[in-house]
């Protein structure tokens, strides 16, 4: 469980590093719109996974009576 945590959050913070890097190659490469656009809402997806507001936990109900 830890090392799956781990990697999630090292892949975001590559792709939170490495697409802005991206965007501002884009300016010396010459990358289709599509590309940007995908970049843009994977982007955006991680920033909106990482910073979302958590509901606190509920506390978990009592077991049946027997």
């Amino acid at each position: 469980m830890f090392l799956r945590e781990r990697f999630n959050d090292t892949l975001a913070l590559v792709m939170l590093i490495g697409v802005p890097v991206l965007w501002i190659a884009s300016s010396w490469l010459t990358l289709p719109g599509e590309v940007v656009g995908a970049t843009i809402a994977g982007w955006m997806l991680v920033v909106q996974f990482y910073f979302r507001r958590r509901e606190p936990s509920e506390p978990e109900p009592p077991p049946p009576a027997e």
